[in-house]
């Protein structure tokens, strides 16, 4: 159950809004940090692996848990800063918080992908594979005090008591 998340992408694309959106539907208590870089163009790389590299030193400091680096879609060019080396050398260094890259469409593979911990096809589905849906958790408590509560009442089961 992640405490707080750090979105890796630009601020004026869909898929911040795509991201903010799924996770306050999944999960409010979910915290976003949103690192507003570049994702396409010249520079687009060093943004972006600078942003990792702080947010992996940071991560303690600002309870991440999980990173989501993403774009949404377009040409290969567009695409091609997460093709670049300094994502992925910054992607493979980093030791203290797990990454989702979801970058371009569903059929759009890209170097960043490959070397994170998990690719996701669409920003969406990043949140989804990170953001627990609140649903499911009631569902889940409520099945576990059931079972609480059964197990309580096993174990205390009829007792005669007597005082002395």
């Amino acid at each position: 159950f992640p405490r707080r998340i750090a979105i890796v992408t630009s601020g004026t694309g869909a898929a911040i809004h795509d991201c903010l959106r799924t996770a306050a539907l999944r999960c409010p208590a979910v915290g976003i940090v949103h690192v507003d870089v570049r994702v396409q163009g010249t520079g687009a790389a060093d943004e972006v692996a600078r942003a990792i590299r702080a947010l992996d030193r940071a991560a303690d400091h600002l309870a991440i848990d999980a990173i989501v680096v993403t774009r949404g879609g377009g040409s290969i060019e567009d695409l091609w800063a997460f093709n670049e080396r300094p994502v992925a050398d910054a992607l493979f260094a980093r030791r203290n918080v797990r990454v989702v890259a979801a970058i371009g469409h569903e059929s759009d593979t890209t170097i960043a992908e490959l070397v994170a911990d998990r690719r996701a096809s669409t920003p969406t589905q990043a949140i989804t594979v990170l953001v627990p849906d609140r649903e499911e958790l009631a569902e889940q408590l409520g099945l576990l005090g059931d079972r609480l509560g059964s197990s309580l009442r096993r174990s205390m089961g009829p007792r005669r008591w007597s005082i002395r």
